[in-house]
């Protein structure tokens, strides 16, 4: 099982924000076969998800305010930094903007959330124990994130400036494909929208879970009270499907051709 260390850079955990967790949380067991765990947390319990003896994911319920605003269920990602402080103090100069500032996360570390030039929210995150070590390309685990907007290169120069990226360049179909590497590892990637794309859709990260069958895994979203939003397809790396949780949530499931 993949286990590697969460270093500055890296995409190191995902959760959901639910307007449901009573719906979204046995959906998750099913489809993934996650187990649960309830954790105290500041708005209303947090549930960590676990493949195995592994932490694979969270969730959390939003905010009766949060509700109200019709904020919608959404899948976040969570970048690892060596000092959140000081890299959440260069986003305004970078062009981006602080949407929650620097807060305590329990006992486990700190977090913020900011939005970049392309218009994409993500959380940085500072782990309090070192090292921190994470399960990638599993299945039931991360797999990648996936940054997508019609300013890409805003995207890659702010986070290039904020976050040390660098970026392989990759031609494929549908336009240029830009793999973010960190510290020498494939991190993630980044592509332009196209006019394919509705025009309502935001800039947005997105995040890829791992999965042994993925069209058995499309299956189970089914039947589970989900949705196929894109159905299963192969790519050049491996085969995904794109799924949406009964409270709206959407996420990619992912196989890789060494899974």
């Amino acid at each position: 099982m993949p286990v590697i260390d969460v270093k500055h850079g890296t995409f190191g955990w995902i959760d959901v924000m639910t307007t449901d967790a009573s719906v979204a949380v046995p959906f998750y067991e099913k489809v993934f076969g996650w187990t649960t765990q309830e954790m105290p947390g500041g708005v209303g319990p947090y549930h960590m998800f676990f493949q195995g003896d592994q932490p694979a994911a969270g969730l959390g319920e939003m905010s009766d305010e949060m509700k109200q605003q019709g904020a919608p269920s959404a899948w976040n990602s969570y970048v690892e930094v060596d000092d959140l402080e000081a890299a959440v103090g260069r986003v305004p100069d970078l062009g981006g903007a602080v949407v929650v500032p620097p807060m305590p996360a329990g006992e486990y570390g700190r977090l913020a959330v900011i939005r970049d030039p392309a218009g994409a929210h993500v959380s940085l995150w500072q782990n309090n124990e070192k090292p921190n070590r994470g399960t990638y390309n599993e299945a039931g685990f991360l797999t990648w994130n996936e940054h997508v907007s019609r300013d890409t290169a805003a995207a890659r120069e702010f986070y290039s400036a904020l976050l040390g990226w660098e970026w392989d360049e990759m031609e494929m179909p549908q336009g240029t494909y830009w793999v973010i590497m960190n510290d020498g590892r494939a991190n993630g990637g980044l592509m332009a929208m196209t006019d394919e794309w509705p025009a309502e859709v935001p800039a947005h990260w997105s995040v890829y879970i791992g999965s042994d069958d993925v069209d058995a895994s499309a299956e189970a979203v089914k039947a589970a009270g989900g949705q196929i939003v894109v159905e299963p397809m192969d790519i050049s790396v491996g085969r995904f499907c794109v799924a949406q949780d009964p409270t709206g949530a959407a996420f990619t499931i992912f196989k890789g051709g060494d899974m």
